[in-house]
């Protein structure tokens, strides 16, 4: 599995944890039913919903007769935790077991604390729904990787939240919809929807017709759609047109002339890297290091202008990601590979000439400097990597110098 992170956003690719998210999402719909059967009803089903917490998933306080209680996914110590206002206190080890064992041993944990409970023991808007009594298909639970999602979920709770209190009207919680397994926040325009037309699997009509009762805009995260999550946004109804409109605003390039006037040069960009001239300044390399691409185009320097733009290098099948770079005496590209734990020397036609290894994961930015221009300088980041990490790599947010045979060239100054 990704080593865990502690800041930014968790690596967590879908494909690495299927099995472990299709078992908890089933968990989660188990939990989710218990507070829906104790829970006062309230608008758009908003009090069946979880919440992010400092240690994993909870209901938050449920009542119950004269008192209260709340279950908790501890994705740290990985238990379920239940606790009651009586001074009650269970706990179900999570670990792989099977659907069916899961329910048996929370609803058993229940039992034992006095709360009483009666679900619709079945799961809701996946194809197969199996009862939950009876599903011994859906048994895994990776540790790391359901940590993992849970950070994943505190870093969009994070930002949500953010976004949610910029609004003054009617606005939900950044709540967690068991489901469909995301966490979401939607605002309303105060006016009705027409009935949903329903058709979640295994959900009747009526749900979604509640869910859907007024017109709303709704955002949020989903652990499936892309190679890591992707986060979602859209209208009910929606408007025409919307599918097809921009998103703004959309990561550019700019130019910034002399005069201190900015141009904008294209768009599409996500995370910016790699600006680096040819020593006949008749070329400029730039990297998107989330589309995986280093680009070259044809660069006039009177006008300040690019042109014919072609693939330099495609990282995408290994899925490398291009940082800082800059360019030799020889015209030869060094590029940092951030997370590679290398720099690359990229010939003129995109060829891999030399690959420099570091003893650190994350090298972000590479220069030529030092008395004859032969001195490599590396810098580095801590971002992104956990403890154990951090212990692993001692130099980990250093600069390294490493001298090597073909010098660089000066940079040139900007004045404006």
């Amino acid at each position: 599995m990704p080593a865990v992170t502690v800041e930014g956003w968790p690596r967590l690719r879908v494909a690495d944890w299927v099995d472990t998210r299709d078992t908890l999402h089933l968990w989660t719909q188990i939990v989710g039913k218990v507070r829906l059967a104790h829970a006062p009803m309230l608008n758009h089903w908003w009090q069946a919903a979880l919440y992010v917490s400092p240690r994993g998933l909870t209901t938050s306080a449920v009542p119950y007769h004269g008192g209260a209680f709340d279950i908790e996914f501890d994705f740290l110590d990985h238990l379920l935790v239940i606790r009651s206002s009586e001074g009650g206190v269970r706990r179900v080890p999570l670990e792989p077991k099977s659907v069916a064992d899961f329910y048996i041993q929370t609803m058993a944990a229940l039992g034992e604390l006095g709360i009483e409970t009666a679900i619709h023991a079945s799961p809701n808007e996946v194809e197969d729904a199996i009862p939950f009594a009876e599903d011994h298909v859906h048994a895994s639970y990776d540790p790391p990787a359901a940590r993992q999602f849970w950070r994943q979920l505190v870093q969009a709770d994070r930002v949500l939240g953010e976004f949610r209190s910029r609004f003054v009207g009617k606005a939900s919680p950044v709540h967690f919809f068991w489901g469909a397994m995301d966490i979401a926040h939607t605002r309303f325009s105060g006016r009705p929807a027409p009935p949903h037309p329903g058709g979640a699997p295994n959900c009747p009509d009526w749900v979604m017709v509640e869910g859907y009762s007024k017109e709303l805009s709704s955002c949020g995260f989903w652990p499936g759609g892309g190679e890591e999550g992707a986060f979602y946004a859209y209208t009910y109804p929606e408007p025409d047109g919307y599918a097809e409109h921009p998103v703004r605003p959309s990561g550019a390039f700019y130019r910034v002339d002399p005069d201190g006037s900015v141009h904008r040069q294209f768009d599409g960009v996500i995370v910016s890297n790699t600006v680096a001239i040819s020593p006949t300044q008749e070329r400029l390399y730039f990297s998107d290091t989330r589309r995986f691409m280093t680009w070259q185009f044809d660069l006039d320097v009177r006008k300040g202008s690019l042109g014919n733009r072609t693939v330099f290098v495609d990282h995408t099948q290994a899925k490398d990601r291009p940082d800082g770079a800059c360019v030799d005496s020889e015209g030869y590209v060094w590029n940092a590979i951030f997370a590679g734990g290398r720099v690359v020397r990229y010939a003129p036609d995109g060829r891999v000439d030399a690959v420099v290894q570091v003893p650190v994961t994350n090298p972000t930015c590479v220069c030529l400097g030092g008395p004859a221009m032969r001195t490599l300088f590396i810098t580095t980041a801590r971002k992104f990597l956990d403890r154990s990490r951090l212990r692993a790599e001692p130099l980990a947010g250093a600069v390294l110098a490493i001298d090597v045979s073909i010098p660089g060239l000066p940079e040139s100054r900007f004045r404006c």
